[in-house]
């Protein structure tokens, strides 16, 4: 068994900023282009350009230095506050994924799942980790194959 954690920032109660914008903004920094890095996350360009706009309306400031022009007519990089921006919501998801960890390990060591099976409906299964896991930490259910580049 393995655990999962989905960090996402909340702006009047809606996400703000979550790991597909992270994403976005790591293969922009990598590829130099907001359209390439749409295409290496199969997202469509306006969609990219809509979680850009998105964000840098939340900020209130500039994530993307974009221009255009010269053969490729295309290019972006990370303003020197969208790199910050990058940065930090990649340590707060380590921090998220640290912290998360710890308490699974010791949930785990003190759950034997084996015999629960047998005397626990799934439903209950959800309410449990719902309790013991989700609630306290105010973080989102875990999601298979989340995951996604370094920083």
């Amino acid at each position: 068994m393995e655990l999962k954690v989905r960090v996402y920032v909340l702006q009047d109660g809606q996400r703000f900023m979550g790991i597909g914008v992270y994403w976005l903004l790591c293969a922009v920094r990598d590829t130099g282009s907001l359209r390439k890095a749409a295409l290496s996350l199969e997202l469509s360009y306006t969609k990219a350009l809509r979680m850009i706009s998105g964000l840098e309306d939340g900020f209130g400031c500039r994530i993307l230095d974009r221009r255009r022009g010269g053969q490729s007519r295309e290019g972006a990089t990370l303003t020197a506050f969208g790199a910050e921006v990058l940065r930090l919501y990649g340590e707060l998801m380590k921090a998220a994924e640290d912290k998360v960890s710890l308490v699974y390990d010791d949930f785990i060591k003190d759950t034997d799942l084996t015999s629960l099976r047998s005397h626990v409906s799934f439903p209950a299964l959800q309410k449990l980790f719902s309790i013991r896991l989700i609630a306290p930490l105010k973080l989102d259910h875990p999601h298979p194959g989340v995951g996604g580049p370094a920083v």
